[in-house]
């Protein structure tokens, strides 16, 4: 899959999971300091102040226990009613705090637990209904007793239902604070094992893409070095190789592409130096060729001026025997002299154009012009070799008439 990835789409992909891991670990810690927070705010808002609420319930209960000591054994009026007064104050503020501690309370076990506070409580406050006109008409041999039997059990009563839902509240706000201690435990462990994790992932990821990258660009300078060392030839595909879409890809291909042009470059090469050698031997063939003709023309050429001097003599011998084969003679000897300029014209025609091959044969370059024209001189060798065959058939013929 990484070797049909370009370089930067690798890369976005490692940054990417490691962006994609980091996300979720932060979504993660957002969602347990979520809990916690909630656990805190728990806490602070709702359960302890319920713990508050209560203690200062129990206080004031306590409190109204001593004001009524202090009653009991007060011989002013005004004292008692002062004494009765507050106690209701605390009475009052208990019954703003059972408000506030009720509007509070979402378990069912909490509601019945407040159910037995108010009970309680309603039970107290018969007690306070007999206990005030006791204490009003100063007789503490029966307020004593009273204090005693009845409204000392029935507050304990209700300071112990009380305690019982602090103590449950105390259970909730332990288990709240150990709930945020384990998401606090839960978080830590969580990042440590994510960055260890995503330290992991990218170092796996790096190798990956270390690894995809190095071995094809190793491939690159194998193919290079090959291509350097002078070979050619066609490039196996060694292990996975990469997309034609990637930049290696593309890199790849043109490095194939140039190996195949030269190739071919080479090939044309040889084809056209084959081509060259082939042209050479034809042209030193036909050289030679054109040589061994201008030589076979001289030698005939030559053999013509020896048979041409021989009637020469022939004819100043048959010349002193009359007058008309003198002057055929003469005829004869002016056309043999026509024919051995044109002979020696010839000669210097011949050598002329053996000059011409050596020097076609040196300058390679030339080679079609240079053999046009060697094909053109041959041409007129043998239209000269044909003119002086002629002349020296028709010198024959004349001598073998003045001979006659």
């Amino acid at each position: 899959m990484l070797n049909n990835l370009k370089i930067h789409e690798k890369l976005w992909l490692g940054f990417g999971t490691l962006i994609v891991l980091m996300v979720a670990l932060a979504a993660f810690t957002l969602t347990e300091i979520a809990t916690i927070k909630y656990e805190f705010e728990d806490l602070l808002n709702d359960r302890y102040p319920k713990v508050v609420l209560s203690n200062k319930v129990i206080r004031q209960t306590l409190d109204n226990r001593w004001i009524f000591r202090s009653a009991l054994y007060s011989d002013d009026i005004n004292e008692i009613e002062k004494l009765i007064a507050l106690a209701e104050n605390n009475r009052k503020a208990n019954s703003d705090a059972f408000k506030r501690i009720e509007s509070t309370l979402h378990t069912e076990k909490g509601k019945q637990m407040f159910a037995n506070i108010i009970e309680a409580r309603k039970n107290v406050g018969t007690k306070y209904d007999q206990l005030y006109p006791l204490l009003r008409a100063k007789n503490p041999a029966e307020t004593l007793p009273f204090l005693n039997r009845e409204f000392t059990p029935a507050s304990d009563a209700f300071l112990t239902a009380i305690e019982k839902f602090n103590e449950a509240v105390a259970d909730y706000m332990e288990q709240g604070r150990l709930n945020a201690a384990r998401s606090i435990d839960t978080i830590r462990t969580t990042m440590i094992v994510s960055i260890v994790f995503c330290l992991l992932v990218g170092l796996i990821i790096a190798v990956l893409m270390a690894r995809s990258l190095s071995r094809q660009i190793n491939e690159v300078m194998r193919r290079s070095e090959k291509i350097a060392q002078g070979d050619l030839t066609a490039n196996p595909a060694a292990g996975a190789q990469p997309g034609p879409r990637t930049e290696i890809g593309r890199l790849l291909a043109n490095q194939e592409e140039m190996r195949s042009g030269l190739v071919r470059a080479l090939d044309e090469i040889r084809r056209s130096t084959a081509q060259v050698d082939t042209s050479a031997g034809d042209l030193a063939s036909a050289s030679q060729e054109v040589a061994n003709r201008v030589q076979q023309q001289a030698d005939s050429t030559t053999s013509a001026s020896a048979t041409l001097e021989e009637l020469s003599v022939s004819i100043d011998q048959v010349a002193d025997s009359t007058r008309d084969a003198s002057l055929q003679a003469t005829r004869a000897g002016e056309l043999a002299q026509q024919s051995a300029a044109t002979v020696a014209d010839s000669v210097g025609r011949i050598q002329a154009v053996n000059g011409s091959v050596q020097q076609t044969a040196n300058e390679m370059a030339d080679l079609k012009s240079e053999v046009a024209r060697i094909g053109n001189i041959v041409t007129v060798i043998r239209e000269v070799a044909d003119q002086t065959n002629l002349l020296a058939l028709n010198a024959a013929i004349e001598a073998a008439r003045a001979g006659e």
